[in-house]
């Protein structure tokens, strides 16, 4: 196995020949996108997202089989890390971390070339969202997943993943204005 080679040509090594090394392969193709997933999800505690990529990887291997091919493999992957999320989120109970409106530098007050600091304004005010919120739209804008994805990786129905997202924009608008 190769870096060139498919997810599925993985997959089956994987499978098939428990090869280490295809699953090594896979791990790493995947690794980027759920590090910012989960820094995004844990608000950048790098311990957590550590433990949580580790637990992801752990559950990928053992639940491999159960993959099915109906979606995409780095949907499924994104539903396992999810679900990693959450049963680490509602063990520890991190405390919610309120921001208001005046917290948030509105828009006339920055510079046009303060990329930096409006960045550090959205994400500061994506940890105002609910967490769901949060997820939704960071898998819609930041990740391109489409609302079906979404909803198949949250394991929530379709409107719920609509609503999550018109209500976190709502949110996001009123405290960036």
């Amino acid at each position: 196995m190769t870096n060139d080679s498919s997810d599925a040509q993985l997959i089956s090594s994987i499978l098939l020949f428990d090869d280490h090394r295809a699953f090594k392969i896979l791990s790493e193709r995947y690794r980027p996108k759920l590090k910012a997933l989960f820094t995004k999800l844990t608000t950048g505690d790098l311990e957590m997202v550590n433990d949580l990529l580790q637990e992801t990887y752990l559950t990928m291997y053992r639940r491999l089989a159960t993959f099915n091919g109906k979606s995409a493999f780095g949907t499924w992957l994104y539903q396992v890390a999810y679900r990693q999320f959450l049963q680490m989120h509602r063990a520890e109970k991190p405390p919610h971390t309120e921001i208001n409106a005046d917290q948030v530098a509105a828009p006339w007050q920055m510079q046009k070339t303060d990329a930096v600091a409006q960045k550090m304004d959205i994400d500061r005010a994506m940890t105002c969202l609910r967490e769901e919120e949060r997820v939704a739209i960071y898998l819609s804008y930041a990740e391109g997943y489409n609302h079906e994805e979404i909803a198949e990786i949250m394991q929530v129905p379709l409107g719920t993943v609509k609503s999550y997202i018109l209500r976190g924009r709502n949110k996001l608008r009123e405290l960036l204005s």
